[in-house]
């Protein structure tokens, strides 16, 4: 669903699947290992994302968020 309404993943274009374009001051996107590491990343976000519902995403964007971006539940009071 995120990558029909944002499109590719990748946090740089060269790590993309679905948006590939090489960097400009790459000499060799095989061997790059900033393009490596990105491409990790990307995995990761794609695993998270992968599995997610609408549901989750309804719920989720009720909660309040922490400094550090998790969810936070709200407590009684």
């Amino acid at each position: 669903m995120v990558r029909t309404l944002d499109g590719p993943l990748a946090p740089i274009r060269c790590a993309s699947r679905t948006a590939y374009e090489m960097c400009d001051d790459c000499n060799d996107p095989e061997t790059c290992e900033v393009r490596r590491s990105m491409t990790t990343v990307r995995d990761a976000i794609a695993e998270i994302l992968d599995t997610m519902t609408l549901e989750d995403f309804v719920r989720n964007e009720r909660l309040p968020m922490s400094a550090e971006g998790e969810a936070v539940e709200k407590l009684a009071g």
